[in-house]
């Protein structure tokens, strides 16, 4: 998962959904220019990845920009408390929170009659992809649309558990002074109050760099931010991201331990009424496989959802990351189609 730095991104509003346990979680509006449409418009939800651990909402993919503002889209760009302090029922419920605080407050930061609230999709990236693919389920009133970017689906697929040494820390090493003792103790923390909204996949870009690629200046480094990163690192390293991610430490049974996976598994919560749903994904993905996107698919079809896919050959993840406008090779059999079918299913 790159930085994703983007000093020309278009004009924001920055605000605060709310409070818990003493961390705010914050949220980044792009509303459309003024005079794109005389109709109120429609609108999405975008969800940053990271492994759940990382990652950040103030820069959305460049393609989530251009393309939806070009198709008449307000986007709104929300946060999630991180791993190992929220798992993925806590970041279930924030982003469905933002969800909710956008339908109450979208109006008065777009201007008045300048947005659909009903006409609305979810979408996101990796780590993202997955919860958008959840909220697609949960959250009422439910999208009209949900776009999963090589999103984790399937958290029982086989060998997604035992991810590969590749991503392992003894490949990308722990930053100086870390102990691993401490950090491992801290993964069965669920000290909410020690959770944080967004962390850089390293330190390695000068401070004054990140804060200007993401126009914000609460960004910072320093120890919170290296134990952040150095978690990440361990959860890898030992192959417990998925297992932290479920709460693996809080059941005394693996039977009950497999049916609360199932209860938040993507690929099992999917039934008639799942939303239509496009799917993004690389055939050379190590991080993950898209034979999970692919499962996906099969399954909504199965039940006669709406589906979509740009399957592309010979890229890993984070492949879309290249494409910055509409005149990148490529862009008009890839990203083209996904918003195609947005327009399609949500309207202009």
């Amino acid at each position: 998962m790159s930085h994703n730095l983007d000093k020309n991104m278009p004009p924001f509003v920055d605000e605060v959904v709310a409070s818990k346990h003493g961390v705010d979680l914050p949220i980044r509006v792009f509303p459309l220019p003024a005079s794109s449409s005389a109709h109120p418009s429609p609108w999405i939800v975008y969800i940053h990845g990271g492994a759940w651990s990382t990652g950040q909402h103030f820069s959305p993919l460049p393609w989530i920009l251009n393309g939806f503002h070009t198709s008449g889209f307000h986007i709104v760009s929300v946060s999630y408390r991180l791993l190992p302090y929220a798992r993925l029922d806590d970041m279930v419920e924030d982003v469905e929170d933002s969800t909710q605080w956008a339908r109450d407050n979208l109006e008065r930061i777009v201007g008045t009659g300048n947005v659909d609230l009903d006409r609305f999709a979810i979408g996101g990236a990796s780590a993202g992809g997955t919860l958008a693919v959840l909220l697609g389920q949960r959250t009422s009133p439910a999208p009209l649309a949900v776009f999963d970017i090589y999103g984790a689906v399937d958290l029982l697929s086989p060998g997604f558990y035992n991810i590969s040494s590749r991503l392992a820390s003894d490949v990308v090493p722990y930053l100086p002074g870390a102990d691993e003792g401490e950090l491992l103790a801290e993964l069965t923390s669920t000290d909410l109050s020690q959770a944080i909204t967004f962390c850089p996949i390293n330190t390695q870009l000068p401070l004054e760099t990140l804060r200007e690629g993401w126009q914000s200046d609460t960004v910072v480094y320093g120890e919170r931010i290296e134990r952040q990163i150095n978690m990440r690192h361990a959860m890898r390293k030992y192959k417990m991201l998925i297992n932290v991610l479920l709460r693996w430490d809080q059941f005394d049974n693996d039977e009950a331990y497999m049916a609360h996976v199932r209860s938040l598994n993507p690929v099992d919560g999917i039934s008639s009424s799942s939303p239509p749903t496009y799917i993004l994904h690389g055939d050379a993905d190590v991080l993950v496989s898209i034979d999970q996107s692919r499962e996906l698919a099969r399954r909504l079809r199965k039940v006669g959802v709406d589906v979509g896919e740009s399957f592309v050959s010979g890229v890993g993840h984070v492949f879309d990351a290249v494409y910055t406008s509409p005149q990148v090779a490529g862009y008009d059999k890839v990203i083209q189609p996904c918003l195609d079918f947005i327009v399609k299913h949500v309207g202009q």
